[in-house]
C-alpha cells in the first residue's frame, strides 16, 4: 500500500510510494483496447471523467474516435499535473501505457488538497486508432500549436526537400536516387540542418513530412477545452507529454521546452535529472527549432500560470531508423492502392508499429518502471514548488 506523510506545521507534505504495475496490466496495441483499459482503470480509481469524441472521424475498425480526460484531485486546485498521450498516434500503445500504470500504481489515491492531476488519453486519436503518426488531415500534432492569428513560421529549407524525402514510388532504386540526393544536400548544408529542416515544422505541403497543419486541428481545439475547463484556477503547472523513438533503448531522453538556463527548466532538472537539461537533438548535434509544440499551447492558453517540463522520450531506434519510419509513415498514407502488393504494406505497418511501440518484454518493463518513477518524481517536485 502507499504511506502518506506526516503534517509539518500547517502544510501537510505527501510521500508517494508508488506500486509497480505489471506491463501487460498496462501495454495494449489497439486503440479500441487502450481506451477501454484507460477508461475502466480511471473508473475503478475514482477518477472525474469526460468523453469528446470527433464529429465525423472513425477509426480502421469503425470505431469512433474519442479523446478521454481522467481528473484525480480536486477541481480548481492550483498546481496541476497534466500528462499527455498520443500526441503521434503510432506512439499512443506506450503513451496509454504510461497514464494506466500512473493510475494502477496508487499514486493519485489520497492527493493533497491543491493538486489536480488531468491524464488526457489519445490526444491524436484518429492517428492511434489508424496506425499513424499524424491526424486526419496528415497533421503531425506536435507542429500545430502555433499562433494561428499569424502567418505560420517559415521553414525556407524544405521545399528543396520535399520531393527528395516523399518519392512517389518506394523501391530499392527510387529510394537510392533519394539517398544520394539527400546525402548531396547534407554535404553541402550540414547535417544539423537537415535535421531542422525535418524537424522543425513546416506549413506549406499538406502532403509532405512535418505538416502542421492550415488551422488548429479537432485535437488542438479538444485539449484546449479541456485546459480552459480544468486549468482556470493555474497557478503552477507541470506538463509531460509523452513519446516514444528518440533515445537509448528503453531509457527516456527528456525535452524541456522551458528556457535554457531559466529556472522553470532547472526545477525539471530537479525533477527528472540532468539529461532534462540535454541541448542536443543526438551527441553533437543542435535541437531543432520546433514549432507549434503542445508545450506551447499549453504554455500559451495558460499564461497566467508558471508552467513546466515538455516531451519525455522513450528511446526505440537509432535516429536514422527513426527518421526512415517517418518517410514510411508519410508514404503508406498517400501512396497508391497498387504502388505495392497489399503483403509488403503490411509488412511495413508492422515494422512501423514496432518502431515506435516495439513487442519486446523488457522494453515494456522499462517504459513501466521509467514512466512509474517519473511521475512519482514530478508529483513530489510539484508539492514543493513554491
Amino acid at each position: 500500500m502507499i504511506f502518506r506523510g506526516l503534517a509539518c506545521g500547517s502544510v501537510s507534505k505527501v510521500r508517494f510510494f508508488p506500486m509497480l504495475p505489471a506491463p501487460e496490466q498496462c501495454f495494449f496495441d489497439s486503440y479500441r483496447a487502450a481506451r477501454a483499459a484507460f477508461v475502466e482503470a480511471a473508473s475503478a480509481a475514482g477518477a472525474k471523467s469526460e468523453t469528446f469524441t470527433h464529429p465525423s472521424a472513425i477509426g480502421a475498425a469503425g470505431e469512433p474516435i474519442q479523446i478521454d480526460l481522467a481528473a484525480f484531485g480536486r477541481a480548481g486546485a492550483p498546481r496541476i499535473l497534466l500528462v499527455v498521450s498520443g500526441t503521434h498516434g503510432l506512439e499512443g500503445p506506450a503513451g496509454s501505457a504510461a497514464q494506466i500504470a500512473l493510475i494502477r500504481s496508487g499514486l493519485l489515491s489520497g492527493l493533497p488538497d491543491d493538486l489536480l492531476v488531468l491524464l488526457v488519453h489519445a490526444l491524436n486519436a484518429w492517428g492511434f486508432a489508424n496506425g499513424s503518426r499524424t491526424t486526419e488531415n496528415n497533421v503531425d500534432l506536435n507542429r500545430n500549436f502555433i499562433d494561428w492569428r499569424r502567418d505560420p513560421p517559415p521553414n525556407a529549407g524544405y521545399p528543396a526537400l520535399h520531393e527528395i524525402l516523399c518519392p512517389r514510388d518506394w523501391t530499392r532504386e527510387s529510394l537510392e536516387r533519394a539517398k544520394r540526393s539527400l546525402d548531396d544536400w547534407i554535404a553541402t548544408h550540414g547535417r544539423g540542418a537537415y535535421l531542422d529542416v525535418l524537424l522543425r515544422g513546416q506549413y506549406a505541403f499538406p502532403d509532405g513530412l512535418g505538416f502542421g497543419g492550415e488551422g488548429p486541428e479537432w485535437s488542438n481545439l479538444t485539449l484546449k477545452r479541456i485546459l480552459r475547463g480544468w486549468c482556470a484556477r493555474a497557478e503552477r503547472v507541470a506538463v509531460i507529454d509523452w513519446h516514444t523513438g528518440i533515445g537509448g533503448y528503453g531509457e527516456p531522453f527528456f525535452l524541456c521546452f522551458n528556457a535554457p538556463g531559466g529556472d522553470l527548466q532547472k526545477r525539471c532538472l530537479r525533477w527528472w535529472g540532468q539529461p532534462a537539461a540535454a541541448p542536443a537533438f543526438s551527441e553533437g548535434e543542435e535541437r531543432p527549432g520546433y514549432t507549434g509544440l503542445v508545450f506551447n499551447g499549453v504554455e500559451s492558453l495558460l499564461s497566467g500560470a508558471e508552467v513546466a517540463g515538455g516531451v519525455i522520450e522513450i528511446g526505440t531506434r537509432p535516429v536514422d531508423e527513426m527518421l526512415a519510419a517517418l518517410r514510411v509513415d508519410r508514404w503508406l498514407r498517400f501512396a497508391a492502392a497498387d504502388a505495392r502488393s497489399d503483403a509488403d504494406r503490411q509488412s511495413l505497418r508492422r515494422d512501423l508499429a514496432e518502431a515506435y511501440c516495439p513487442q519486446d518484454p523488457n522494453w515494456r518493463a522499462s517504459v513501466v518502471a521509467h514512466a512509474t518513477e517519473l511521475h512519482r518524481r514530478t508529483l513530489e517536485g510539484l508539492q514543493a514548488w513554491h
